[in-house]
């Protein structure tokens, strides 16, 4: 079972820096980690679809539509979505949709879902998930801990390959292994 203590150590341990018993520490390491956590665990989730954080739904219609563009707007606030991975229209010729907001947009009735939604509790991470959020963390709290841009970039590396590595563990233990080039690419353009 993880913990957000957990996830911090890792990222600390791996630069070298203090390891903590609890997040009320008045360490700067621990105040950035406090600071930014929420926002990096979204940007994580939504990188590839872990499988801690997949789900299905089938979206209530709404009864109002304000776009000229598709003919039906579903409901996806009750979801919590961080990422749409498919629909069950994607497989027919055609198929369009657009996700803005909370709505999802398509030219498709009856439509169900598969996206990743925001997991916040860290005893639901899988092991693959938790390791590359302290990855991810190691990057943001490398300036803090080590004082030195060099090694940011050295744990942006280390990065970029471990989460590759941890994406490919985690989609084999699903049983349907997927390419991640381009995730990478987006996540590259985005740190």
């Amino acid at each position: 079972m993880t913990s957000y203590v957990e996830v911090f150590n890792l990222a600390s341990a791996r630069l070298g820096g203090p390891i903590v018993s609890s997040l009320d520490s008045p360490a700067p390491a621990v105040q950035r980690f406090n600071a930014i956590i929420d926002e990096i665990r979204r940007e994580t989730l939504e990188e590839f679809p872990w499988r801690c954080a997949v789900a299905y739904a089938s979206p209530s219609l709404l009864t109002t539509n304000d776009s000229w563009e598709y003919e039906f707007a579903y409901d996806l606030a009750p979801y919590n979505v961080l990422r749409i991975v498919e629909t069950s229209a994607d497989s027919t010729f055609g198929s369009d949709w657009e996700y803005v907001g909370d709505v999802l947009y398509s030219h498709d009735e009856g439509l169900r879902i598969k996206y990743v939604k925001d997991l916040v509790d860290p005893a639901k991470f899988s092991p693959t998930f938790a390791r590359a959020l302290a990855a991810r963390m190691a990057v943001e709290l490398a300036i803090p801990i080590t004082n030195s841009e060099s090694r940011r970039m050295e744990e942006y590396k280390y990065y970029l390959n471990e989460v590759e590595r941890l994406w490919t563990i985690d989609s084999q233990l699903r049983g349907k292994p997927e390419r991640v080039e381009g995730d990478m690419e987006l996540i590259r353009e985005r740190l």
